[in-house]
């Protein structure tokens, strides 16, 4: 069952979905931002995929990601589109 989670404002925060998850928030501009996908271990949430930060002006991207377990550390990518 799909489940929506909004603002005070009224505003999109999360989609949850089947144990999985995912968060969302608005850049400067009003555009909607998909930031992270979350997963459903055993009661507790944990990071589980790339998470995008910004657009550089040269066409690539930043991001995020966390290491799969036991590690679970970050670490920053850029990619270019």
């Amino acid at each position: 069952m799909r489940t929506y989670r909004y603002d005070a404002a009224g505003a999109l925060l999360e989609v949850a979905d089947s144990g999985q998850a995912e968060r969302y928030v608005y850049d400067p501009a009003g555009h909607l931002r998909f930031v992270r996908s979350y997963v459903a271990t055993d009661g507790a949430w944990s990071l589980a995929t790339e998470v995008e930060i910004e657009a550089t002006a040269d066409g690539g991207d930043l991001t995020w990601a966390l290491d799969p377990y036991p590690y679970e550390t970050w670490r920053r990518d850029r990619y270019r589109r």
